[in-house]
């Protein structure tokens, strides 16, 4: 069981700092989490519960998974030249 949680926790570290790096994005970041539970996690789970009989703990590891990556590419196909001109324009016009 720990080695599961290793790495379960590693991955959730992870996503929780991706999270935070698209802070002005949560539109972007509540889509990405909608879908990587509901359509990749809990399916997931389900067919190796029910169907393989090997227990759902990997669903919540895969949906982290590609959660994980989907905020990630994001994260790297951002333009952070023009969020850091955005954020000062923001300071300026306060």
């Amino acid at each position: 069981m720990m080695p599961l949680l290793a790495r379960s926790n590693f991955i959730d570290g992870l996503q929780c700092v991706l999270s935070g790096a698209l802070f002005g994005w949560q539109k972007i970041g509540a889509i990405v989490n909608l879908g990587s539970y509901y359509f990749v996690g809990i399916p997931r789970a389900v067919l190796m519960a029910f169907v393989l009989h090997i227990g759902g703990k990997l669903g919540i590891i895969c949906a982290l998974l590609v959660q994980v990556l989907c905020l990630l590419f994001i994260t790297l196909r951002a333009n952070w030249e023009e969020e850091v001109s955005n954020s000062h324009n923001t300071m300026n016009a306060t």
